[in-house]
């Protein structure tokens, strides 16, 4: 049995203990990305010895998938600025499963990078969900709160996710899921791809670009149904509006099981959720639905609260002009000598009730 006490060497000190760094490999990359030197420990972890890859370009002979000579472009931008830089990614040459890598500069003539990869294990179950609840929800703004919520799924729970709210929702409150056989309009609020910069995502993948997802399409039946739905083709129309636009046929073709769940309020749909998987992952799974709903459920309670934030914060906006000048009144409350009326805090939106009425409103 490991004894869990602090051992002592020959000095009389207590040896520290180390954490168990097996499961590291290091490589070193020159400045164009090709392989200057390649360790025991990435042989043991990708199977490929030194003689093969020393003096190859990275590209050619390990991150060879779809978007990656991009992302090596990126990372080697960001090591000659003396910048660490970390991403998590499948495909290619890596093997089975999702590595988290970090490029870090190489000092030295010619400089260059240290990459250190490790098998990036998923985080499933009860802990990776207390870990999402306390990630999710740290603003009530709507697009940060969609971020987190897809920053959490990738590469936590799969390799891709996309985060949409119901348009009817967001911009005229009508509180109506689309019904069995309808179409759903939706708003992209926020997507995440593992391996690729929040640029080139957002580029790809607009926030807030407006889509219709068709009565067939596998989003539009789990909004209508209140229940996951997974399938393993991208929706036509989809895939024709991405691959028009820079990169978009790479990430078209890089995922291969994928998944949509309704995000579901207070008993009202206010979007949904989709999340994919590249070749290199496992296909989702019913137990992947069971995680995906817990997911989507306390996501779908925090993007809620945000939109009732938002809401409420416009309303007063549109009445503070008529209340009083705004020279003389701020955000948390409205002051006239001898008066004091305050508006409801976002907190009191979320719970229902309000602590005063805006003069403006009472009067009409």
């Amino acid at each position: 049995m490991e004894s869990h006490h602090a051992a002592e060497d020959s000095s009389g000190l207590p040896r520290r203990r180390e954490p168990d760094l097996a499961g590291l490999a290091m490589f070193t990359l020159d400045p164009a990305g090709r392989v200057t030197s390649w360790s025991v420990t990435a042989t043991r972890l990708f199977g490929y010895r030194a003689a093969a890859m020393t003096g190859q370009h990275v590209c050619d002979v390990l991150l060879t998938g779809p978007g990656q000579r991009e992302l090596v472009r990126q990372a080697l931008a960001e090591a000659a600025a003396g910048r660490t830089w970390s991403v998590t990614v499948a495909g290619g040459q890596l093997g089975e499963g999702r590595f988290a890598i970090r490029w870090e500069p190489l000092a030295g003539l010619g400089g260059g990078a240290v990459v250190i990869a490790q098998r990036a294990l998923p985080q499933h179950g009860q802990s990776w969900l207390s870990e999402a609840a306390a990630r999710i929800g740290t603003t009530l703004d709507l697009t940060q709160t969609a971020r987190e919520v897809a920053d959490v799924a990738v590469p936590g729970f799969a390799d891709a996710a996309a985060i949409f709210g119901a348009e009817r929702l967001l911009a005229a409150d009508e509180l109506t899921a689309p019904g069995a056989g309808q179409p759903a309009v939706v708003r992209r609020l926020a997507a995440r791809l593992a391996g690729r910069a929040t640029a080139v995502t957002d580029r790809l993948l607009r926030p807030g670009e407006v889509l219709v997802f068709g009565p067939d399409s596998p989003s539009a039946r789990a909004m209508a149904t209140g229940g996951p739905v997974a399938y393993e083709q991208l929706d036509p129309d989809f895939v024709h509006r991405i691959e028009r636009r820079p990169g978009g046929p790479e990430v078209t073709a890089s995922y291969t099981s994928f998944l949509a769940v309704p995000l579901i309020a207070r008993g009202v749909v206010v979007g949904c959720a989709t999340f994919g998987r590249a070749p290199a992952s496992p296909p989702f799974t019913p137990a992947d639905f069971s995680l995906a709903g817990e997911l989507a459920s306390r996501a779908a309670v925090c993007i809620d609260n945000a939109r009732l934030y938002s809401r409420e914060r416009r309303t007063a906006l549109r009445c503070r002009p008529a209340c009083c000048p705004a020279s003389q009144m701020s955000w948390s409350a409205w002051r006239w000598p001898g008066a004091t009326c305050r508006w409801a805090r976002a907190s009191s939106a979320v719970t229902g009730t309000t602590s005063s009425r805006c003069p403006a409103a009472a009067r009409r």
